[in-house]
């Protein structure tokens, strides 16, 4: 397994399109194997990224609700990483789901929510995972 991230930003929506759907065909999921939501209560992939955005949105009552000083904003609020594995493993995808909570784990974001969607476009198998950066 490859991980490797693709970078931070604040569009919960054009990540979870991208993820979810076919960039040129936003009402097809064709490509998506699996998807599954972590830390948000088994929420759908819909429902998950939403979820994100208002956590994301609500920082600020989060923050205050829990006696914590407001500070600087966080203007990239949206993790991307990708999980790359050698076209000849052919991993399960319950050995997918391990590897996305071992790399979570790895750089500190475990208990952050989160969405992962396993894509089958490719030779070889691949897992996004967009990850909300603020903890509720």
């Amino acid at each position: 397994m490859n991980p490797v991230e693709i970078g931070s930003g604040k569009s919960f929506k054009g990540l979870a399109a991208y993820l979810l759907h076919y960039a040129d065909r936003a009402a097809t999921a064709e490509r998506v194997d699996w998807a599954e939501s972590i830390n948000l209560n088994g929420a759908d992939p819909e429902r998950a990224w939403r979820l994100m955005a208002a956590t994301a949105m609500s920082a600020d009552a989060l923050k205050a609700a829990a006696g914590i000083k407001k500070g600087k904003k966080a203007v990239n609020t949206v993790f991307h990483l990708a999980l790359t594995f050698n076209p000849d493993d052919n991993p399960s995808a319950e050995l997918q789901r391990l590897a996305v909570q071992g790399a979570l784990k790895a750089i500190g974001l475990d208990a952050y929510q989160a969405l992962a969607v396993a894509h089958r476009d490719t030779d070889h198998a691949h897992v996004h995972v967009m990850v909300n950066l603020i903890h509720p």
